[in-house]
């Protein structure tokens, strides 16, 4: 079943800071055969991308953006007749019963609707026998890594899923400068060489799933542009503080939460695959971001630390999620 966006104070919250459970909606389209040519189309570059990585040469894999604004369609359907029938009947009788029925369009129309963020359902009676359904529906904040200081998103062209899936492919190419510039800091400042192994194993994680995004949104037509990462090589401990805080310990374990559950729930075998071997990093990544937190907090002034937290709470603002300072 689709799970509807509602308004802030809803039930959509997501704990992402102490490891708790959550409820989150994402987007997906059944192009199994697509999708496998364009997975297929970019494996071979895995290995490339690697020795790059392991060189520390930058590396520049065409990636995608896109936009955030909601979709709406309006769709006829047979109201007085399988498969709608029952489920016009239930819409009429009560509006918070429309949801199926807009699910059941958004199948129809090729989308998946385990995974679209529904924000609105609506119908009407045209005529007898004829309904016209209005659906509102949005893709969910794309959290897909580790946004590092100095990264220049690009708009992309393409359909909607393919922008979507353009869009994580771009975060997560960015994220593998993010995690080199970890380690290097970490590494600066003496800490353990645990913390700096796994960021740089974190790093290579990113150019796995790069490809595999790349691959989805590629087979989906998206033009490719190249991720721009532009940032001073060095910075204090404060800012590292706050960008690991926001990036890591929320976004990441957010990303972490939406790619466990599109691989639970995808109609699209490949897609929850592909998520299936995203969710165990994300998870990996966000458990190093609270190491690296507790690792930096004794060494941040009070001021830096009061920015630290305010960095964490906006971050799970921007994600939507109510009531944040119950998960700090």
């Amino acid at each position: 079943m689709a799970i509807r966006r509602r308004a802030a104070g809803s039930d959509m919250a997501v704990a992402v800071a102490g490891g708790r459970q959550a409820q989150v909606r994402v987007h997906g389209r059944g192009t199994a055969t697509a999708l496998r040519r364009g997975v297929r189309t970019h494996l071979h570059l895995v290995a490339a991308l690697r020795r790059l990585l392991h060189a520390s040469v930058p590396i520049s894999l065409a990636v995608l953006a896109c936009d955030d604004t909601a979709i709406e369609e309006t769709v006829r359907v047979a109201s007085d007749r399988a498969p709608y029938a029952a489920l016009v009947e239930a819409c009429r009788a009560d509006d918070d019963a429309c949801d199926p029925l807009c699910e059941k369009v958004l199948l129809a129309e090729g989308e998946d609707p385990t995974l679209v963020l529904l924000e609105e359902c609506r119908f009407r009676d045209l005529d007898a026998g004829v309904a016209e359904v209005d659906i509102t529906y949005s893709y969910p904040p794309e959290a897909c890594g580790r946004r590092p200081a100095g990264w220049q998103p690009r708009a992309a062209a393409g359909g909607a899923l393919a922008g979507h899936l353009a869009r994580c492919a771009e975060l997560e190419h960015a994220s593998v400068f993010a995690f080199l510039r970890l380690a290097r800091e970490l590494d600066e400042l003496a800490a353990p060489r645990r913390l700096v192994a796994a960021a740089r194993a974190a790093a290579a994680d990113e150019v796995r799933h790069t490809v595999l995004m790349s691959g989805l949104a590629a087979a989906l037509g998206a033009a490719p542009v190249r991720a721009s990462v532009v940032a001073p090589r060095t910075r204090s401990i404060g800012a590292m503080a706050e960008e690991n805080a926001a990036e890591g310990c929320v976004r990441e374990a957010f990303g972490a939460l939406v790619a466990g559950w599109a691989a639970r729930r995808a109609l699209d075998p490949v897609y929850r695959a592909a998520q299936a071997i995203i969710a165990p990093d994300e998870s990996r990544h966000a458990e190093l971001a609270h190491a690296v937190d507790r690792f930096l907090a004794p060494r941040l002034t009070a001021a830096e630390a009061r920015r630290t937290t305010d960095a964490r709470r906006a971050a799970l603002a921007d994600l939507g999620i109510p009531r944040a300072e119950l998960l700090l």
